[in-house]
């Protein structure tokens, strides 16, 4: 299944029962790194992005959903407009450069919450780790 997200970021991606991917078109404010890989029968919460382990899946996924893509635009005459619409924040100049410039130029709330919950999201990533690490040296 393909996805889109382009209300505060431009991304695309392909879904299966067991996997989800996201790939970035231009950076975020969230400061997510360009391609994000889930197990979604293993990390419903998609809080360890698997992309550096399994580049094999993230190829895989990447090469379906771009063939649809493909024929999509083949099938309606129409280039993809996650491609063409490269002002979609109305603030000029293009896509952003970089997460900082989206970031000050989109957050939402405060940048001390937004910073709260980036940290949360880093602690989470960090005990997945741990426990990956556990398993590998009891097993």
């Amino acid at each position: 299944m393909y996805i889109t997200e382009c209300t505060w970021m431009r991304k695309h991606g392909w879904r299966t029962p067991k996997w989800k991917l996201i790939v970035a078109l231009e950076p975020d404010f969230h400061f997510k790194p360009p391609v994000e890989l889930y197990d979604l029968v293993h990390d419903p919460e998609e809080l360890h992005n698997l992309a550096d382990e399994r580049p094999d899946v993230v190829e895989a996924l990447k090469s379906k959903m771009e063939a649809h893509i493909a024929a999509r635009e083949q099938a309606t005459g129409r280039p993809n407009p996650m491609m063409k619409n490269l002002n979609w924040h109305g603030l000029g100049g293009g896509p952003f450069a970089s997460s900082q410039q989206a970031f000050d130029s989109l957050h939402i709330g405060s940048p001390k919450t937004a910073k709260s919950l980036q940290s949360k999201e880093k602690q989470a990533d960090a005990q997945a780790g741990e426990s990956s690490a556990k398993e590998i040296t009891s097993a």
